[in-house]
């Protein structure tokens, strides 16, 4: 029960457009077998309340504000601690290549961040990743996610990651 929730998912025409009807407004309970014949009530939540699912916080009505809070803490958690680590520079920018980059790429597919989202959650992480390789905490962002072969570092920003993840399971799945 404690890893149980669920969502009441109906429509009300409220103020010229259609919104989720809130939890408190539900009449049902829903309640699960505990053993020796008892039983006890599933958490009802809210359409606009987020939960943790396999590592990504998704919400029912799509709104991304607890994932963009999980991933800038991830960011700023990482940056953190390679600041007070010690990195040479080639190792500081393996590290934000191999790890943090892959963890803040794994829930995109399920979330729509607008590019602003994104490069505020990257922020925290591509400062120290400057900094931990003596380039300039403002080096443009054109260079860095810049292909190779037009002389950039060739990062991909999370923007970019997102769209293509979208981009392939439309492919694939569409």
């Amino acid at each position: 029960p404690i890893k149980c929730w669920w969502y009441q998912i109906e429509f009300v025409w409220h103020k010229g457009k259609w919104t989720y009807k809130s939890a408190a407004d539900c009449p049902y309970e829903l309640t699960v077998p505990i053993g020796n014949g008892q039983r006890t009530k599933i958490t009802q939540m809210d359409p606009s309340d987020a939960a943790e699912t396999l590592g990504v916080w998704l919400a029912p009505d799509g709104n991304n504000k607890q994932a963009i809070i999980a991933l800038l803490e991830k960011s700023t958690l990482w940056a953190d601690k390679v600041r007070t680590g010690y990195l040479t520079p080639s190792e500081a920018w393996l590290s934000m290549s191999t790890t943090i980059s892959k963890q803040l790429e794994y829930p995109l597919l399920a979330l729509t961040l607008s590019a602003a989202d994104c490069k505020r959650i990257e922020a925290p992480m591509l400062q120290q990743t400057c900094a931990s390789s003596f380039l300039f905490k403002g080096f443009p962002r054109a260079i860095i996610d810049a292909p190779l072969e037009y002389h950039g570092l060739d990062r991909r920003s999370l923007y970019f990651s997102q769209g293509s993840q979208h981009i392939e399971a439309l492919i694939k799945h569409g």
